[in-house]
């Protein structure tokens, strides 16, 4: 086993991405009565406690003990013993205390229009998230599960800067409909799931992957998925995905289980594949209706642009405080091979390779166990970009995913950068890696969305 304990383990890809800091201070989670006993402010608390109880040492809990409505990935009583078991359920060594209300000097974030007193206060309206100052309203429509946990992720970042002494963006309003700062009317529809976009492909189950499955968990699935993973939870993984808890790495007992089949727990109808994409590929699966890309190992996004599939969605996280979200519609938008060329430095699947003091030119990008250069990653990238993950998925359904002009969204939680950006990836006519139409017609013209490829029609 390697040295050092448990905690100093799990944290030292997220110390690596600081520049060696983690945060020793306390933060708090207040959720008001108006709101703590519906699935919606569920969620978000669930989800506030995911967040800290993985960036925080200890967590203070402002919970009405309401009973559960929502599932639990490690069960409880009501909704404070929820939230305990989440925050302990991270790493064993977190201490939590209940609180009536959060002291002052905490840094906490509030949910609910009376939550009392809070360092920023998340509100969400259907798909639109809001931070603010003072309190915020969180409307009832199932929706605002989209909203909410959008505010809460983007609190838990300005807690975990507060708590390193830096600068933080304490009001934004950012929708996941518009994909854009949500200053207009147009919050999304009303419902926001379960998901049903049939046949999907998830590949690749770490942290966005798993933190895409967590999303997917609160706001239901349907339809066939298959998860596509190889790997198995490490300690070095806790930090950065909110599926995986301390005893998925098999260091208080057991074996360490493999990703795959922790995410295909969280999703209803899911089935994992312990392999990669070439060992899936090699059992000759018919098309999917939707691949959703979460990996970048083993040649995996030179490949899936050669798949020329009509309905590929990317998310990732970059060394730069960003969650960002990918859409690659076949002659429309940029192929993932164009946009990450071999060679070329690429945002990488929720961390980025950083070297740490000795590290040298042969030791391999990412190769944590053995080397010295470290993957590095935050809590708060991976969950924001599964989220972004889900509203994309989400809007396939709703029809909307094809009127949107960008095709790269980028949110950003440095305080440097405009709260979301977004680019456009054309399709390069010199681009040699999608399939000719026939080939494309013969594996993917019978698929769900394959009108999204207008040649195959």
């Amino acid at each position: 086993m390697a040295e050092g304990s448990f905690s100093e383990r799990r944290q030292r890809r997220l110390r690596t991405y600081t520049g060696v800091a983690a945060p020793r201070s306390p933060a708090g989670i207040a959720i008001g009565p108006d709101i703590a006993d519906t699935q919606v402010g569920q969620a978000g608390a669930l989800t506030a406690a995911n967040l800290l109880g993985r960036s925080h040492p200890s967590v203070l809990l402002a919970v009405p003990d309401v009973p559960l409505v929502i599932r639990s990935p490690l069960g409880g009583a009501g909704l404070r013993d929820a939230c305990y078991r989440v925050v302990t359920g991270v790493d064993p060594a977190n201490s939590v205390e209940i609180v009536d209300t959060i002291p002052k000097g905490i840094a906490s974030l509030g949910l609910g229009g009376r939550c009392g007193d809070a360092t920023v206060y998340c509100g969400g309206r259907r798909w639109t998230g809001v931070l603010s100052g003072a309190p915020v309203q969180t409307t009832p429509d199932p929706s605002s599960t989209l909203g909410l946990g959008l505010a809460v992720t983007e609190a838990s970042s300005i807690l975990f800067r507060m708590a390193l002494g830096m600068p933080a963006r304490l009001e934004t309003r950012l929708s996941l409909w518009t994909l854009d700062d949500g200053d207009g009317d147009d919050t999304g529809p009303a419902d926001a799931g379960p998901v049903d976009v049939g046949r999907t492909w998830l590949v690749g189950a770490g942290a966005v992957g798993s933190c895409l499955a967590w999303w997917l968990s609160l706001v239901g699935v349907k339809g066939e998925w298959t998860v596509v993973d190889k790997d198995v939870v490490k300690d070095l993984n806790l930090d950065r995905s909110l599926a995986f808890f301390a005893y998925h790495t098999g260091e208080f007992g057991g074996d360490a289980v493999p990703k795959a089949d922790v995410v295909a727990a969280l999703i209803a109808g899911s089935r994992p594949i312990l392999g990669w994409w070439s060992d899936w590929m090699d059992t000759d699966p018919p098309s999917p209706d939707v691949l959703f890309l979460a990996a970048n190992d083993h040649g995996v996004r030179s490949n899936v642009a050669a798949y020329s599939h009509p309905m590929v969605i990317g998310a990732t996280t970059s060394r730069n405080w960003t969650a960002e979200l990918h859409r690659h519609l076949v002659l429309r938008d940029g192929c993932v091979a164009c946009r990450f060329p071999e060679g070329s430095p690429v945002f990488e699947c929720a961390t980025g390779s950083v070297e740490e003091p000795g590290a040298g030119p042969e030791q391999a990008a990412g190769d944590y166990d053995e080397g010295t250069s470290k993957d590095a990653s935050l809590p708060f990238l991976s969950a924001a970009a599964g989220l972004l993950g889900v509203a994309a998925l989400l809007q396939v359904q709703h029809g909307h995913w094809g009127v949107h002009e960008r095709n790269h969204w980028v949110l950003g939680f440095d305080n440097t950068a405009p709260a979301v950006d977004f680019h456009i990836w054309p399709h390069w006519p010199s681009c040699a890696t999608v399939a000719e139409v026939s080939v494309r017609r013969v594996l993917h013209a019978s698929t769900r969305w394959s009108s999204f490829d207008q040649q195959l029609g």
